[in-house]
């Protein structure tokens, strides 16, 4: 989350300028998120952070094979 904070408060975000792309294939966010999910799998184990992303992926309704690619280039960056 500080990476993300970070990010949007030094301009680095590209969030307002880019509304039309998808949210989680923003390089701002995936960056934040797999500083959480390294930060989980560090303090809360494997299982924590797997169920961190299934999470993430439900909350912004992603399905079928967009879901899988997206679950994987998550996991893979870690």
């Amino acid at each position: 989350e500080l990476v993300h904070a970070i990010q949007h408060a030094d301009g680095n975000s590209k969030d307002k300028k880019d509304e039309a792309k998808d949210y989680l294939d923003k390089e701002t966010e995936v960056d934040a998120f797999v500083e959480q999910i390294k930060f989980d799998k560090e303090n809360r184990g494997e299982e924590a952070a797997e169920e961190y992303v299934k999470e993430l992926l439900d909350h912004h309704d992603l399905s079928g094979k967009k879901r899988e690619e997206k679950r994987e280039e998550l996991l893979e960056l870690d």
